[in-house]
């Protein structure tokens, strides 16, 4: 597969058309907005999936949230929770 199928592929199965079914784990997108974390904590409250794992968790506020929220795994090489 080219890199430019690679890359359509992706962005289509990240679609926002995209029906929500159960998982085994919700990735979040580590950003600034808090939004993100928030969002896929509600889809893990609605029973989405058991997990929720967040990369890139190495600000200030991801911190907090993720240690307010204990539901969320954190996965980051310099954060320590």
């Amino acid at each position: 597969m080219d890199k430019a199928t690679a890359i359509q592929t992706l962005w289509d199965y990240n679609a926002l058309e995209t029906s929500l079914e159960e998982a085994d784990v919700i990735i979040a997108l580590g950003n600034h907005d808090l939004k993100t974390a928030a969002h896929a904590s509600d889809l893990y409250l609605q029973g989405y999936a058991p997990k929720v794992l967040m990369t890139g968790c190495g600000r200030n506020h991801e911190r907090d949230l993720v240690r307010n929220l204990k539901i969320i795994t954190c996965f980051s090489n310099n954060l320590n929770l």
